[in-house]
């Protein structure tokens, strides 16, 4: 059971019996503001969570504080999930060379080609209605699994809008594009004042029939799909890292091959200094006697 207490200025939400020690804070929030979920003693920042839920981590490359990896089965524990964007003035990350297992330097030249085959696209996101029609210049998940999979997280549940249509439902039936659609998918169907996720039961060229007895409008945003791609920007951060750490050691040794260069034609024009006054010297030896030559002829 639920419970919301306030007392002296903190606000917090119990589970079960506030009279019985197994009692846990569900959420506190503290007079100062600060906010704590699965915590009764948020004191390290304004919004603090403590535990996890699992999630499905089957392909998953998995990249944090205890280790990094790549997940053949299993699960992983989030905090956090959010469906849209997350703003912050800083985002810092546990780096401390502590608690990792240090396998060496990675290679700079091999980087540089990793991330000269990252193709950068120009997109706008099919879901307008929810994200709108902004223009974004980023990666492609499939695209950068080809060339650098550990930048790549597969085997996430996510529903997708390859559907995207108003249409109406009749008696479980409703006409729409089936081009990606197979019996057996779950479909997000989205009707005025309740969104429903449901089965499809049958498919044919022109309809699909689900396991709904709504009747009416519905708009058919697309199916749920188990192996949502999502890229890990920082990982693609730190490969540019070093593939600009690359190319600046190609800059060096350019700029030392270009000293060398500098030096040599300098060193050459101090000779060819040298050349002309010595042509100087003989032509005011030679050319009076030439001249005298010419005369007694």
């Amino acid at each position: 059971m639920k419970k919301n207490y306030r007392l002296l200025g903190i606000l917090f939400f119990i589970l079960s019996n506030p009279l019985y020690a197994q009692s846990t804070d569900a959420m506190k929030i503290l007079a100062n503001g600060n906010v704590g979920i699965g915590t009764s003693t948020p004191t390290q920042a304004r919004l603090v969570v403590s535990g996890e839920q699992s999630i499905n981590a089957s392909g998953m490359f998995v990249y944090g504080y205890r280790s990094s990896k790549v997940m053949e089965s299993g699960t992983v524990k989030n905090s956090i999930y959010a469906t849209d964007g997350v703003t912050a003035q800083q985002f810092n990350v546990v780096s401390d060379a502590r608690i990792k297992k240090i396998l060496g330097v990675s290679n700079n030249a091999n980087d540089l080609d990793i991330l000269s085959k990252i193709v950068i696209t120009d997109y706008k996101m099919i879901d307008s209605v929810q994200r709108g029609n902004q223009l974004y210049k980023k990666v492609i998940a499939q695209q950068v699994e080809q060339v650098y999979p550990l930048a790549v997280t597969t085997k996430q549940t996510e529903i997708i809008p390859n559907v995207y249509q108003l249409s109406t439902i009749q008696n479980g039936w409703i006409p729409v594009n089936s081009k990606d659609l197979a019996v057996g998918d779950k479909i997000k169907l989205v009707f005025s004042g309740d969104v429903i996720l449901t089965d499809i039961l049958a498919i044919n060229k022109e309809a699909i029939r689900v396991n709904c007895t709504k009747e009416g409008s519905v708009f058919v945003y697309g199916k749920e799909v188990h192996d949502f791609h999502s890229v890990d920007y920082e990982a693609i951060a730190m490969l540019n890292v070093s593939a600009t750490q690359a190319l600046l050691k190609r800059i060096e040794m350019l700029e030392a091959k270009n000293a060398n260069l500098v030096q040599t034609v300098s060193k050459l024009e101090k000779e060819q200094l040298k050349t002309n006054d010595r042509l100087k010297a003989i032509e005011q030896l030679v050319l009076p006697a030439v001249a005298e030559n010419e005369t007694v002829r």
